[in-house]
Protein backbone atom coordinates (compact mmCIF):
# COMPACT_ATOMS: atom_id res chain seq x y z
CA UNK A 1 0.00 0.00 0.00
CA UNK A 2 1.15 3.70 -1.05
CA UNK A 3 1.63 5.87 1.92
CA UNK A 4 0.24 9.02 -0.74
CA UNK A 5 -3.52 9.66 -1.23
CA UNK A 6 -4.36 9.35 -4.59
CA UNK A 7 -7.10 12.16 -5.87
CA UNK A 8 -9.33 12.28 -8.38
CA UNK A 9 -11.43 14.72 -9.52
CA UNK A 10 -14.30 15.39 -11.10
CA UNK A 11 -15.14 17.85 -13.18
CA UNK A 12 -12.46 19.51 -15.47
CA UNK A 13 -13.43 23.40 -15.12
CA UNK A 14 -12.14 26.40 -13.95
CA UNK A 15 -12.22 25.26 -10.52
CA UNK A 16 -10.42 22.01 -11.33
CA UNK A 17 -7.48 23.53 -11.62
CA UNK A 18 -7.64 24.72 -8.33
CA UNK A 19 -8.54 21.34 -6.64
CA UNK A 20 -5.49 20.28 -8.53
CA UNK A 21 -3.03 23.30 -7.73
CA UNK A 22 -4.21 22.23 -3.50
CA UNK A 23 -3.65 18.12 -4.23
CA UNK A 24 -0.10 19.41 -5.56
CA UNK A 25 0.78 21.11 -2.39
CA UNK A 26 -0.54 18.04 0.15
CA UNK A 27 2.19 16.39 1.57
CA UNK A 28 1.16 12.58 0.84
CA UNK A 29 -1.31 13.24 -1.63
CA UNK A 30 -0.94 12.74 -5.81
CA UNK A 31 -3.52 13.61 -8.35
CA UNK A 32 -3.84 10.25 -10.31
CA UNK A 33 -7.26 11.02 -12.57
CA UNK A 34 -10.00 13.12 -14.07
CA UNK A 35 -13.54 12.88 -15.50
CA UNK A 36 -15.85 15.00 -17.27
CA UNK A 37 -18.80 15.21 -18.52
CA UNK A 38 -16.66 15.96 -22.17
CA UNK A 39 -14.62 13.42 -22.59
CA UNK A 40 -12.12 15.94 -24.85
CA UNK A 41 -12.22 18.21 -21.20
CA UNK A 42 -10.89 15.22 -19.28
CA UNK A 43 -8.58 14.28 -21.64
CA UNK A 44 -7.10 18.05 -22.31
CA UNK A 45 -6.78 18.30 -18.70
CA UNK A 46 -5.17 14.42 -17.88
CA UNK A 47 -2.53 15.54 -20.07
CA UNK A 48 -1.96 18.84 -19.03
CA UNK A 49 -1.12 16.95 -15.38
CA UNK A 50 -0.21 13.94 -16.75
CA UNK A 51 -2.78 11.54 -15.14
CA UNK A 52 -5.59 9.22 -16.11
CA UNK A 53 -8.63 10.34 -17.78
CA UNK A 54 -11.51 8.67 -17.20
CA UNK A 55 -14.81 8.04 -19.13
CA UNK A 56 -16.92 8.78 -16.51
CA UNK A 57 -17.22 8.83 -12.62
CA UNK A 58 -18.47 5.41 -12.59
CA UNK A 59 -15.19 4.31 -14.25
CA UNK A 60 -13.22 6.45 -11.48
CA UNK A 61 -15.15 5.19 -8.44
CA UNK A 62 -14.17 1.31 -9.45
CA UNK A 63 -10.59 2.24 -9.90
CA UNK A 64 -8.60 0.45 -6.66
CA UNK A 65 -5.74 3.22 -7.29
CA UNK A 66 -8.21 6.11 -6.30
CA UNK A 67 -8.61 6.57 -3.25
CA UNK A 68 -10.59 10.34 -2.48
CA UNK A 69 -12.39 12.39 -5.52
CA UNK A 70 -12.89 15.94 -5.59
CA UNK A 71 -16.18 17.14 -6.73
Amino acid sequence: MSDKISFGIVGCGMIANMHAQAIKHIQNAELVGVTDNCIQSAEKFAQQYCVKAYRDFAEMLVDKGVDAVCI
